[in-house]
């Protein structure tokens, strides 16, 4: 279903059940990024490991499935940016304050 998604058309066909088993059987799919040069190497893997004849080089469960992808990008990656900037609103007044107070007391 991924592949239909991704490429526009199922990765195989035929004129009839038959036809069409034994295309999966004896064909590989037609390259993804033929359909559309967009899709990176990793998603065209992603999906020809979900379509192995082999069952033992598919994915075990859907959770390995969903999670090939995830381990190489953040979940949140602007979370550690945004962390820094509110310590950063949260201290420089504590400095300037401390600052003016200082320069106060010297004079």
């Amino acid at each position: 279903m991924l592949y239909e998604m991704l490429a526009g058309k199922t990765p195989f066909s035929g004129p009839n059940p038959f036809a069409l088993m034994n295309d999966r059987l004896v064909n590989d799919p037609p390259a993804l990024r033929k359909s559309d040069p967009g899709i990176s190497a990793e998603l065209e893997e992603i999906v020809y490991r979900a379509l192995e004849r082999d069952p033992a080089a598919r994915y075990a469960n859907a959770r390995e499935f969903a999670s090939a992808r995830t381990p190489e990008r953040p979940r949140h990656p602007r979370f550690a940016a945004s962390v820094a900037t509110y310590a950063l609103m949260l201290v420089l007044p504590v400095l300037i304050l401390t600052l003016l107070l200082l320069f106060a007391r010297f004079k």
